[in-house]
């Protein structure tokens, strides 16, 4: 719902809905205020590309990005990572191993702790 308001509203919308109440006092525009609420954003849109750049491994950045996405990408990161590291140890027993029977206890064994 949040979405299809933000692609249906104009800028002075969301200025009556979001802003207005911020930044004027008796109706006027009060710059001290919008300074104020520049500032916390300045920060906003400094911070945010960290934190969706370290949730997804730098799959997203932009602080513009819909939630559903960043959060689709963070989880495609993570499965990603753990079919990697699975992937890696795997390629660990398979080198540590003598018989193929060992390997399997090994994946079998490793499979079972991640459950």
């Amino acid at each position: 719902m949040k979405d299809e308001l933000r692609e249906k509203e104009t800028s002075q919308q969301v200025y009556d809905r979001y802003w207005k109440h911020l930044v004027e006092v008796n109706g006027v525009v009060d710059m001290e205020l919008v300074k104020n609420e520049l500032a916390d954003y300045e920060f906003v849109l400094d911070q945010v590309p960290l934190v969706y750049c370290e949730l997804t491994g730098s799959r997203v950045s932009k602080p513009n990005t819909y939630a559903f996405e960043v959060i689709r990408e963070a989880q495609n990161y993570i499965e990603d990572s753990r079919n990697s590291t699975a992937l890696d140890d795997i390629e660990m027993f398979a080198e540590e191993c003598e018989t193929k029977e060992e390997l399997m206890e090994q994946i079998r064994d490793y499979l079972a702790e991640k459950d």
